[in-house]
């Protein structure tokens, strides 16, 4: 069973990138801009705090944490997040900042992989038109007092969904396969305590639809294309002998094929960052910092079983955090 859970946008929302938002970190003058769309943490974090569920919960890890808050059962995962404007489905496309709908996928792809990126971009919603500046003073909570040691002034940088799709209705959501979420919960969601409506809809898997379709039709040659966060091992430090005194530092694209080992990596086409998993309520404290493929990123490969396909989707394209987001990519044909 396949069903969605829907987190409605009602106002410029912010959702945090890598790196300290803190005058101790940055600074008195702190600045943050927000990525495309929040990363599957933010989400999940939303969802299971909106249930009331954190207190008391302990696992050998932060996505166990998560999954045990969220009562995930075991064979159960989300996928996502994507923006829906009415009936119109897009995805993020990090390194571009913009939003690509599904049914342009394919060109958009083509376009990159031919070396087309000025073509690839005029596809995308560019959302650099719909980005704003926001300057305040952090507070304590509750309080009209200067938070001294998380306030001062800071600058961040809000996205504008609702004004870059005028007059439709746009909401977050996520693919949940075999998992149900209470519906009507009103929750704050990303920073500056936006609030959003969680809905949950018995009618989804708008990604694992195309996920279906590409089994059936595949070729030899695909490429899977990146829509959330994948966290990858961070190359090793010291030099690698690839022939006799020959040495050269490991690329990323060593991580990758980690993550791929039965499929053939011809080549990676996107960008890596460092960022962190978010908060953990359950530790009070700041999950770790990983090397991660942005959104957008495209993997080819070749010499492949078609079945594969599905079972690396459904445990996701990464070395943690698969079982809430990470690592949700959309194969598509060439």
């Amino acid at each position: 069973m396949i069903s969605e859970i829907l987190f409605k946008i009602v106002s410029p929302m912010f959702f945090r990138g890598p790196g300290e938002f803190s005058p101790q970190a940055r600074g008195p003058f702190s600045f943050a801009r927000s990525l495309i769309l929040p990363t599957p943490s933010t989400l999940a974090g939303c969802l299971a705090t909106s249930l009331g569920k954190f207190n008391g919960i302990e696992g050998e890890s932060w996505e166990e944490e998560v999954t045990r808050a969220l009562a995930l059962p075991e064979n159960a995962f989300l996928r996502g997040p994507y923006l829906v404007a009415d009936n119109d489905v897009y995805i993020p496309i990090e390194g571009m900042n913009g939003l690509l709908e599904l049914s342009k996928i394919k060109r958009f792809v083509e376009d990159l992989l031919s070396g087309k990126r000025d073509e690839a971009e005029k596809i995308l919603v560019s959302m650099e038109r719909y980005t704003f500046e926001h300057v305040g003073i952090g507070l304590k909570p509750g309080e009209k007092v200067v938070n001294e040691e998380e306030g001062l002034i800071y600058w961040a940088q809000f996205h504008d969904y609702l004004a870059a799709f005028r007059g439709k209705e746009v909401w977050i959501g996520m693919d949940a396969h075999g998992f149900q979420a209470e519906t009507g919960k009103i929750a704050r969601l990303g920073g500056e305590g936006k609030i959003t409506k969680i809905e949950h809809r018995m009618n989804g898997g708008r990604i694992y639809k195309l996920i279906e379709n590409f089994v059936k039709t595949c070729s030899s040659e695909c490429v899977l294309l990146l829509v959330s966060h994948s966290f990858i091992e961070p190359p090793r430090l010291e030099p690698e002998e690839i022939a006799p005194g020959v040495y050269v530092y490991p690329a990323v694209y060593s991580s990758i094929r980690k993550l791929l080992p039965n499929l053939n990596v011809k080549r990676v086409i996107g960008t890596t960052r460092l960022l962190g998993a978010g908060y953990s309520k359950a530790r009070n404290l700041r999950k770790p910092l990983y090397t991660a493929l942005s959104p957008g990123t495209l993997i080819e490969i070749d010499q492949f079983s078609p079945d594969l396909i599905p079972h690396i989707y459904n445990k996701g394209l990464s070395i943690i955090g698969g079982k809430i987001g990470y690592g949700t990519f959309i194969p598509v044909t060439l």
